[in-house]
């Protein structure tokens, strides 16, 4: 009794997915009604239908080149991929590691981009030169900031009241200027 009632289970379950499966079908087949539509899936289609090929294509090719190389060169191959994810380890550490005193000196970490990790030394260098280059940057501006404009420099000329002007004290200097309107 237990059995008839999976067996009827799995069946309505055949039939829920084949039902589904009908209406896919006919919602695409009216999608694709449409000849530009039709001709858009299409190409889409043959695009993945090759990139798929390509990518089996290549991994055959290279299945057979590691078939071939001998037990010698099959270790130093092993020896190569283990130091490229050794060296792309310690990049990521070195990165981190920048990170971590870009934010303690209070430095944009957009800086950590910039940085060479290809080795320990060459880590230290751009740090050192990335950190001064825009410590420099940044008083640079701020000096810049403090600055400010130069105030226009007064011309004198033949007249006698500019000489009096730029001697006077500043309420006559108002004086003077009201005595003119």
């Amino acid at each position: 009794m237990e059995g008839d009632e999976k067996d009827v289970q799995i069946q309505d379950q055949e039939t829920d997915q084949n039902s589904q499966q009908a209406g896919a079908t006919a919602a695409l087949e009216n999608f694709l009604s449409d000849p530009a539509r039709k001709s858009a899936y299409d190409s889409s289609v043959a695009a993945e239908v090759e990139k798929a090929l390509a990518e089996q294509k290549a991994a055959e090719e290279e299945a057979r080149r590691v078939a071939a190389l001998s037990d010698q060169e099959k270790a130093d191959e092993r020896e190569k991929a283990l130091a490229a994810r050794e060296a792309k380890l310690q990049a990521a550490e070195y990165k981190s590691d920048a990170i971590t005193k870009l934010a303690a000196a209070g430095v944009s970490l957009e800086l950590a981009e910039c940085l060479n990790y290809g080795s320990k030394e060459a880590y230290e260098q751009s740090y050192t030169a990335a950190t001064a280059a825009f410590e420099k940057a940044v008083q640079k501006a701020v000096n810049d900031r403090l600055r400010g404009k130069t105030p226009p420099v007064v011309q004198q000329g033949n007249d006698a009241g500019a000489a009096a002007r730029t001697q006077g004290s500043f309420a006559a200097i108002i004086n003077e200027c009201r005595a003119r309107r």
